[in-house]
């Protein structure tokens, strides 16, 4: 039986369940084990594809990035095409194409997208960031720098969550960018 709900659709290969309360009230009222049918605690999102991720990422970096002139420096890699999207989701493989894209690129920046990187968890993000820096700073100190960006983005010692400073880093998804020193030091 499929629901009007336009929230509720199949599950198919286009969508994935999303759990909209706490596992601990989806349990059965008569069995704590028992998980009550999905449709009363699941909504159905569509999955992003990796296009729609990189449109997603370019469309905030030229109405947000550059429209807001947050940054001086964004302009020019996007004009001469030299501003590269790559889209990673298997957390395990962030260290290893930040550190790729560090070897390889000449000129430019690179944003290093993560949409399944903790979106909704600000502190557990922090600590990729953290444990990325960690382990690629010493080798690359004065040529990269890695500038975080996240939706829920805070800075450190800012006392509101929603203070106008944290929406300078704060974008569509988590992103790793790097940035050639020479470039931005200018």
């Amino acid at each position: 039986m499929q629901r009007a709900n336009s929230l509720l659709r199949p599950l198919s290969s286009n969508w994935r369940p999303v759990l909209l309360a706490p596992l601990e009230t989806v349990r059965s009222r008569t069995s704590p084990l028992k998980l009550m049918s999905p449709p009363q605690y699941y909504h159905y999102q569509p999955i992003v594809s990796d296009i729609d991720v990189e449109q997603a990422t370019l469309k905030w970096v030229r109405r947000v990035v550059i429209g807001l002139h947050l940054c001086p420096f964004a302009k020019k890699p996007l004009r001469e095409h030299q501003l590269n999207v790559i889209v990673v989701h298997d957390n395990d493989e962030i260290l290893s194409t930040i550190q790729t894209e560090m070897e390889v690129l000449q000129s430019g920046t690179s944003l290093v997208v993560c949409p399944d990187c903790y979106p909704d968890d600000f502190a557990s993000y922090w600590q990729v960031v953290n444990f990325v820096e960690e382990k690629l700073m010493k080798k690359y100190e004065g040529i990269f720098q890695i500038a975080p960006f996240h939706p829920l983005f805070q800075f450190e010692g800012s006392k509101e969550e929603n203070s106008p400073d944290n929406y300078t880093n704060r974008s569509p998804y988590p992103i790793f960018h790097i940035l050639r020193e020479d470039e931005v030091s200018t």
